[in-house]
């Protein structure tokens, strides 16, 4: 009795060790679309429930790839999994896209497509009936090719009469199949596309690299300072004769002023399958150079004019998150949302030589942090419309830029962009942009210049155009 049920464990060992090992192995790539990965997940569980195939995880698939120098969307296509099957003994591969329903696709160990199937969805997921005999088709298309049997002899005897319970399977198989029919839409496999095809169309779904942007800049400034009041219009409209003493400033651009502005955007993290691919670092310098007039009435009454040459400069330095996220169906397009915050600088230096040591001069030097929203719509390939909105955290001047006015001052500041951008030519693209800058000055107490504190006010309007190169 031991002796016989010792063999028949034995048997049994050996035909599961037979079946693992003639199971073919198979690894589920990620599907375009599926951005929770949730339904390759339902696939691929699907594929291990069966018992009919070996998965082979993502996980080893990827190194595999990457060691064949394949990363990101390149990893998923045909072609690499041509040059990695060897590596892992793969026999085949599960791929597709998400769309209103799901469309599967069998490929064998050299990329070509053996099946291709498409599902309803019911919540964003497979039935449970569909997904296994997705995994059944899976495990029937890459089985090994059995030879053709020799042709039978042309006399045979007669087949026996089928029972009522055959006929019956028989009756039941032909319903299955043509429900199946009826849902899923079979149609031929089409033809494997060509590789270098595949790798035209594989489209990023996250950020580059680096993107950098050099463009030129027109820029008008405008400022004005008002003693005993808490804005320059409330001080215009009082009676000249009940307006508090001291000296009031005027700076308005005639003509804007030219410059240039650089800009970098690093992504460390693009290349991973994760949402830290979008922590990223912005940095931008910009500078110009103006030549204007200023006016500036003193408290005796005497109006000054004064041509003034200055350089404005402003630096940012900014960590950022955004959302990557993609429109359209044929060929998706990539647009973004998220947030940044960091620091910036706003410098408008006026040459001490173009006054007179009699008259204070009208420039500012602000540091401040800042926070703000930014987002990218995409239209086509050639055009994005882009918006960024900034505020600025008590950005007012430095200290000796303070003291003529009164003992101590606040400030608040916003900012916004927006513009146009797109592709060109490769890696090459184009920007044209309108920026607003504001900032309000508070002063209160008695400066050297007003006795009971005052206002300033201070704005920058700009047009950037220029090219941009992302890698």
């Amino acid at each position: 009795m031991n002796a016989r049920f010792l063999g028949c464990c034995l048997g049994l060992a050996v035909l599961l060790f037979t079946s693992a090992a003639s199971a073919q192995q198979v690894v589920v790539l990620e599907l375009q679309n599926d951005k929770s990965g949730k339904l390759r997940r339902q696939v691929e569980k699907a594929l291990q429930e069966s018992g009919s195939v070996t998965v082979v995880s993502l996980r080893d698939y990827k190194a595999a790839a990457a060691k064949k120098k394949l990363k990101g969307a390149r990893a998923m296509t045909p072609r690499a999994v041509a040059v990695t099957a060897k590596a892992l003994g793969l026999d085949g591969a599960v791929g597709g896209s998400v769309g209103k329903s799901l469309r599967l696709q069998i490929l064998d160990s050299s990329g070509a497509v053996q099946s291709a199937r498409r599902f309803s969805l019911h919540r964003g997921l497979l039935s449970t009936r569909d997904a296994r005999r997705f995994a059944e088709t899976v495990a029937q298309t890459l089985a090994p090719k059995k030879p053709e049997p020799a042709p039978a002899p042309k006399e045979v005897a007669p087949p026996p009469p089928k029972s009522e319970s055959e006929i019956e399977k028989e009756n039941r198989v032909r319903e299955e199949l043509a429900e199946a029919h009826t849902v899923n839409d079979i149609k031929p496999p089409p033809p494997a596309p060509p590789a270098s095809v595949v790798r035209a169309k594989a489209q990023r779904t996250g950020p580059r690299v680096l993107n950098a942007q050099i463009t030129g800049t027109t820029t008008w400034r405008s400022y004005c300072s008002r003693p005993g009041f808490s804005s320059c219009s409330q001080y215009n409209a009082v009676d000249p004769t009940q307006r508090p003493p001291g000296d009031t400033v005027d700076f308005k651009a005639q003509i804007p002023y030219m410059g240039f502005s650089l800009a970098v955007e690093l992504f460390p993290f693009a290349e991973w399958d994760s949402l830290v691919r979008g922590l990223g670092l912005l940095a931008s310098y910009e500078r110009g150079y103006s030549q204007t007039n200023v006016n500036v009435l003193t408290s005796a009454g005497d109006l000054t004019t004064r041509q003034v040459y200055a350089a404005d400069s402003a630096i940012t330095a900014l960590l950022a998150f955004r959302y990557f996220f993609t429109l359209g169906r044929e060929e998706p397009l990539v647009g973004f949302a998220g947030v940044h915050g960091g620091f910036g600088t706003r410098r408008f230096d006026v040459d001490a030589n173009a006054l007179s040591a009699a008259v204070r001069l009208p420039g500012s030097h602000r540091n401040y942090p800042v926070v703000g929203l930014d987002v990218t719509i995409p239209v086509f390939k050639f055009l994005r419309v882009e918006g960024t909105g900034n505020y600025f955290i008590n950005p007012k001047p430095i200290a000796s830029e303070v003291t003529p006015y009164g003992a101590s001052a606040s400030a608040s500041g916003w900012g916004g962009e927006i513009g146009l951008s797109g592709d060109v030519w490769g890696p090459l693209g184009y920007l044209v942009r309108f920026r607003y800058e504001r900032y309000t000055d508070q002063f209160s107490g008695t400066g050297s210049s007003w006795q009971s504190g005052g206002a300033a006010e201070e704005s920058y309007a700009g047009i950037f155009w220029g090219a941009t190169a992302h890698f």
